[in-house]
Formats: structure tokens, sequence, C-alpha cells
């Protein structure tokens, strides 16, 4: 059966609407979005009424739905984050939507849906701002332990509180009581059947904090109205679309893999990475179970075997890595794994979280020299631990899916190439991009007084500079897999990989924290 779906992102950056499109076409699945021009788009917030208007209207029939509600409710992730629409403005929204979803079930089919649970701070817009954002960091942090009735905490939160301007606390706690508000709304919802799966995303996170209690509050109100079989809460936004893409799929096939983790260092897997509110163990288990997969400990009987490539203390952000870092690991045995399993036929998923934002390189360098990464059924390494492991489980899910429902199927050749531009959409954003690449970039900035938040006039002379720096390092990416063994055992399709191509790129949001641009045969 040829799956259609339709598909409402967050908002409009690559992650979050581009890769789950491309992530379906893995599967053969054709997704049906909302003009990009509705949708947020950084400090621009999406067309709200607009939006709604378009799904009521939006025709034909579908076997599922992904939604977003924050780009319904809010205009957005960024959006969600200031106090640009009031409490019951975002309310009566909600409303219209779910009567929306209401009057077409029998045409959206079963509906995933998805919202965000407010990160710890605002969202950054110049470097000027991280003092300020320090203070809310410490005052959410001892708010938490005030809550938990920690005398000294009382008294620091409000000394701390005097020290954030009174227009900034006060738009941040509304901010965070009226998202705090939908949420609850949206278990209502759920338990009234509106949703086949809810699923809350915590947003850049930590251990303690607002959103913590938050988070506690709303998983006390889903154990006790049962609503566990419908509703996780869980770390991450920008991947959890594609997690629910997968999940999708593996419900209206009835096709649950296995996966089985395998970690370069078991002693760090109870470490809590940077920006998470648990530790990378947790964060596989529960990634896992919400992709529609499930976890074995069985190495041998595992459909996926997921590579996670963890540290054995905290972990660093990607751009402080350099050349002497990593002297005296041997990455060898846990490179020659992967291989092996990769030439013995295995499904092989890689999520690199060494590092945060972005791929380890040292890893890479011995991955493209000892196996065939374009026989990998997934590899990501970008932005928060969650984010990683959310897009390697997913697109392996996804692509092992895709290989059931195809077996036999000679010539379905489509699916193959979808699977190869996102391997290799990974390693150009993750690796190339992001752990080198917008570190060059920032340095730039840093010269010549411009904010990594926001290039603003300099934009066309930074992407002048990052399409040069882009395709000299893609085209390099190329020649190190030319005349590698692309098959798919599956549908027949076999063949010797030629380069590809980039174009179109660009730094879509102004600013040097993602990067967009397109691949070609």
């Amino acid at each position: 059966m040829n799956y259609r779906f339709l598909f409402i992102p967050i908002d409009d950056r690559p992650c979050t609407f581009k890769m789950p499109v491309e992530l379906a076409k893995i599967a053969g699945v054709e997704m049906v979005s909302p003009p990009a021009e509705l949708l947020g788009k950084f400090m621009e917030p999406g067309k709200c009424e607009e939006l709604i208007q378009w799904l009521s209207k939006v025709g034909g029939k579908f076997q599922g739905t992904i939604i977003a509600t924050d780009m319904f409710v809010y205009g957005g992730l960024v959006a969600s984050r200031k106090m640009l629409s009031d409490r019951d403005t975002v309310l009566g929204r909600l409303q219209k939507l779910i009567d929306v979803l209401k009057s077409g079930k029998n045409n959206f089919g079963k509906i995933f849906a998805f919202s965000s649970l407010m990160r710890v701070t605002p969202t950054y817009t110049d470097v000027g701002l991280i003092p300020l954002i320090e203070k809310v960091i410490g005052y959410s942090t001892e708010s938490y332990h005030a809550k938990k009735g920690n005398a000294k905490s009382k008294e620091l939160v409000e000394k701390i509180g005097e020290d954030i301007p009174a227009e900034v606390l006060s738009e941040y706690l509304a901010s965070r009581e009226r998202n705090f508000t939908v949420n609850k709304k949206l278990l209502e919802y759920a338990g009234q059947g509106v949703f086949d799966r809810l699923l809350i995303g915590l947003d850049d996170s930590k251990t303690v904090g607002l959103n913590i209690l938050e988070r506690e509050e709303l998983e006390e109100i889903v154990n006790r109205t049962n609503l566990g079989n419908t509703v996780s809460i869980a770390p991450g936004t920008d991947e959890s679309t594609s997690l629910l893409l997968a999940e999708l799929l593996c419900a209206l096939t009835g096709i649950h893999p296995t996966i089985h983790a395998v970690y370069s260092h078991p002693d760090g897997k109870k470490t809590v990475g940077r920006y998470e509110d648990r530790s990378f163990e947790e964060l596989v288990d529960l990634h896992i179970k919400i992709s529609g997969a499930a976890k074995t400990d069985i190495m041998k009987d595992a459909d996926i075997l997921l590579f996670v490539h963890n540290p054995a203390g905290s972990q660093k952000e990607a751009s402080g890595q350099n050349l002497f870092m990593n002297i005296g690991h041997n990455y060898d045995p846990f490179a020659l794994s992967i291989g092996r399993m990769v030439v013995n036929g295995r499904n092989v998923a890689v999520a690199d979280v060494y590092y945060a934002n972005g791929a380890d390189n040292s890893l890479v360098d011995i991955l493209l020299k000892k196996i065939n990464v374009l026989k990998l059924f997934s590899y990501a390494a970008w932005n928060t631990a969650g984010n990683t492991v959310g897009t390697a489980v997913a697109q392996s899910v996804i692509r092992f899916v895709s290989k059931e429902i195809n077996k036999g199927k000679e010539g379905t050749c489509s699916t193959l190439e979808a699977q190869i531009n996102m391997l290799l959409e990974r390693f150009t954003d993750d690796w190339i991009y992001q752990s080198d690449i917008r570190q060059q970039l920032s340095r730039e900035a840093l010269f010549k007084g411009v904010s990594m938040f926001g290039i603003g006039k300099k934009l066309p002379e930074f992407e002048r500079s990052l399409r040069m720096r882009m395709e000299n390092r893609f085209n390099t990416l190329m020649k190190s897999l030319e005349g590698k063994e692309v098959y798919d055992i599956s549908t027949g399709c076999k063949h010797t990989f030629k380069p590809w191509k980039i174009k179109n790129i660009s730094l879509p949001w102004g600013r040097l924290f993602e990067t967009s641009f397109e691949l070609e045969k």
C-alpha cells in the first residue's frame, strides 16, 4: 500500500520540516504539508488562523496525520517562548484545531500530535543576552529546589528575581504558565480520544528547573488518568515528528523491529548529556519505545543494532574538539565492530553523542576509511543527544519498515535513493557543517563583530563563504565514497556510487545555528 500522510511541522527549519518529508520517502510515503509561507520562521510567527483554515479545507484522504500543535496555537517553536498571544487567544486557537480534527477524523486517519514543553531559557538572539539568560537559568534552578522545600533556594529565588528586569521575568513566567495550561488541555483531549498518540517533548533541558516541575505534574496526570498507552513525555523537540512518523508507520503496518544498543563507553551510558534531563541510556530506551520499535538485550536477535558513540565522562561541545583531545582514545574496536556487522549484513544505525552540537571528527574519519557508510541504516550527530538519538532511531526504523513492505518489489529503487540521500545529508550537516564550517564561520563572525545568533546585513557575505566551504568539503566527501557498492537486497536495486551534487546552500534563519541545502544525483 502507498501511504499518504498529512504533516504540519513546528516551524520551517530543515530539521523540522524537510527532514520528516525526506524520511517519509524512504518508505515511499507521500507527505502533504501546508505552504511554507504559512509556517513560523525564526522570530516571525506562523499564520495560525490561516493554517487552521488550510487544515479545514485540505482535500483527499490520509492514512495518518502528524501535527505539531505549537504551529497552530503559538505560530511555531520560537513564538511559543514569548507572549505574542495571550492564554485566551491560544486556547481559542486550540479549540478551533480540535474542532477541525474531530470533524475531519474520517479523512485524517490516525492522528499523532506533538507539543513542546517550554525550555529553561528564552531564545538567544544576541551574545549580549547571555548574562541575562544565565540569571533566568539560575531563577529556574532555584525555583525547582524551593518547590522541593529548600529554604535557602527560596531566598535565592527572590534575590535572583530582583536582578532580572521585571518585564523579562513577567513575560517568561507568563509564557510558561500559558504553555503549561495548553499541555494540560492537550492531555484532556487525549483522554477524550481526539489523538491516537500525543507526544510532549522537553525542549533543551536540565535535570532541575521549572520545566522539570511541569514535566513531573504532567506525568502525574498521565498516570492518574491511565493515559500511558496514548501519551509519552520525553526529551527532545526537533526530532519528535520524525519519531512519530516512524511510530505511525509501525502502527499501520504492524511491523515493530527490535533494537539492541551498543555503547562505545558502557561506563558512561548513565551520564546525563548537555541540554538533557536524563542519561544517554534512558534517552535511547525511551526513543526506541516512542519510535514503535522494541528494545532487546540480546544482540543476535535484534533487527537493528544501534551503535551509540558516547563519552566516558561529561559531554562537551563539538566546537571544542581538536586533533589532540582524543589522543589515548582507541576508536578502532568500536568502528571495527560497526564495520563487521555491516559486512555480515546486519542493519546498523550510528548515533554519535560524544559531543553536543556536532560529530566526533575522529570517529567519522575512521568510519569513512574503514567501512562503507552508504550501507548504514542511519547516522546522526547533531544538536542535543536527544536530537541525535531520535533521528538515528527514526531513520533506522523507517528503513526497516520500508525493506519489509517493499520486499520482492523489484525495481522500486526510489526508496534506496531516498535512504542514500538522508545518509549524505546527515554526514554533510552533522559532520561537515556543525563540527567544522559552523565553527569557522563563528570565528569569522567574532572577528567582524557580528552576532552568530543574527548575521543581519552581512548575511550575503557569510552565505558566499558558506557555499565555498561547503562545496569544497562535500566534493571531498564524494570522492571518498565514489565507487562504493550500494544495494538493497529486498528490491534487487544495486549500483556503484557516483558523486552527487550539492546546491541551494543557505543560512535559512540568518544565523549560524543551522544550514540548508539540497542534494541531487
